[in-house]
């Protein structure tokens, strides 16, 4: 006991030090950042006069979509991205997202996955689920609970965003994301 005592009094690493790695690794920030599409990236880009136009699609069990025209007035620099908004029944919580063209067409190929292959699949053996997650934190998923449930979550960390599909807002969901695809 008493050589680890000595040796934690040996070793003298000043403060500033501490603190800095700390802040580089993100340890003290404690959530990690989600990374951002591009989409966001050009939304949020500093010292630039942007432009947003807005395409609405329609709404699904809570869940609004939408076309988002970003321009950069300064370098005409353009882009669409397929937004997704949710509000809470109770307004005290919502979340949007954007997602770029990329990630929109995973999504689509995520959703068609779950409408054409996993809901015709049956029963499987063993506890199974699919998932999806945007570079910008969106989630999309299904699971097994005595049948098939699908479910997205606006912010994939908050798990007030989240919302349970049926088959029928799956379909109606799949059919919005066509339209939204439309405009990208």
């Amino acid at each position: 006991m008493k050589n680890i005592i000595a040796f934690r009094h040996s070793v003298k690493t000043p403060l500033w030090f501490v603190v800095a790695v700390l802040l580089l690794t993100g340890a003290v920030s404690g959530n990690a950042q989600k990374k951002s599409s591009m989409a966001s990236k050009l939304e949020s880009k500093p010292d630039a006069f942007i432009q947003k136009d807005f395409t609405t699609i329609g709404k699904v069990a809570g869940v609004s979509i939408s076309v988002e025209g970003i321009t950069d007035l300064g370098t005409k620099t353009k882009m669409n991205a397929l937004e997704m908004e949710y509000s809470g029944t109770d307004n005290s919580t919502s979340a949007s997202v954007l997602l770029d063209p990329g990630e929109a067409d995973t999504l689509m190929n995520f959703i068609d996955f779950v409408t054409n292959t996993v809901f015709m699949s049956g029963t499987p053996p063993d506890e199974r689920e699919f998932s999806y997650i945007s570079r910008s934190g969106f989630e999309a998923g299904c699971y097994w609970n005595k049948g098939w449930n699908v479910y997205i979550r606006v912010d994939y960390k908050d798990k007030r965003t989240n919302v349970e599909f049926n088959r029928e807002d799956v379909m109606a969901f799949k059919s919005l994301l066509k339209q939204a695809k439309s405009n990208l």
